[in-house]
This record gives C-alpha cells, structure tokens and sequence, in this order.
C-alpha cells in the first residue's frame, strides 16, 4: 500500500515523538526519480518507508 504523506516533516517530528521505534534521520534519495524519505522500523523488525513532500 503506498500513501504519500503532505508534510514528511511535520509526521516525521510526530511519528518520532511517539517512540514505537527506531526512527532514521530524513534522507534524499536520487536514483530514478529523487524523493525525500525516512525509515521506521516497527515493533516487528519491519522497516518502513515513508514519503512526501518535504
């Protein structure tokens, strides 16, 4: 499922906030298209990606 979030800086403070995992600083990434991004690995071990307009 891919959602795109508005305001990756915003959720990226929020989701930090929150503690339910390890959190990774907001990355570029620039290989096909460049995006911005960062990583939240769950409970689980899951890792995920989140993106949006930064």
């Amino acid at each position: 499922m891919d959602v795109e979030i508005r305001d990756l800086r915003g959720d990226y403070e929020r989701i930090k906030s929150l503690n339910i995992g390890k959190v990774s600083d907001v990355l570029y990434i620039n290989i096909v298209q460049p995006y911005y991004c960062f990583m939240l690995e769950d409970p689980d071990g899951n890792l995920l990606e989140i993106t949006g307009e930064y």
